[in-house]
């Protein structure tokens, strides 16, 4: 073999080592970028299902939040009838307690025997005269 066939065989072997070094660079970069258009995907399905959770999240703490409001409006009315009732009971303790000493008073005051005249009489006086 000559020089010049031993060149062209180099050269011929470095242009298929050449050609398949482009091409192995061409397919891995091909597939780097496959392999990033999938985690794409997978990110954007990902962040879809999170959406959609957070929406269904956000209705259901809407939903706890006005019966949250319900409740604290029906134990502020509850704890106004409360008061009022409260109220209610210290007047009847103070009414039975009035009562009590009037009927103390009217057991200690001694009776005296009055004629049906003097009955009369005294119905006259205020108006309520005997027949």
């Amino acid at each position: 073999m000559t020089l010049q066939i031993k060149i062209y065989i180099a050269a011929g072997i470095a242009g298929v080592l050449i050609l398949l070094t482009a091409a192995v660079s061409m397919w891995m970069t091909n597939h780097r970028i496959t392999q990033a258009e999938r985690a794409v995907e997978t990110a954007k399905q990902a962040a879809a299902e999170k959406e959609k959770l957070a929406a269904q999240k956000e209705t259901e703490a809407a939903a706890y939040k006005e019966k949250n409001e319900y409740l604290e409006k029906q134990i502020a009315d509850m704890e106004a009838i409360s008061r009022k009732q409260d109220e209610e009971v210290e007047r009847s303790k103070s009414n039975t307690a009035a009562a009590r000493r009037t009927v103390e008073r009217a057991r200690n005051t001694r009776s005296v025997a009055s004629t049906g005249d003097e009955l009369c009489q005294k119905l006259a006086e205020v108006g309520h005269g005997c027949e």
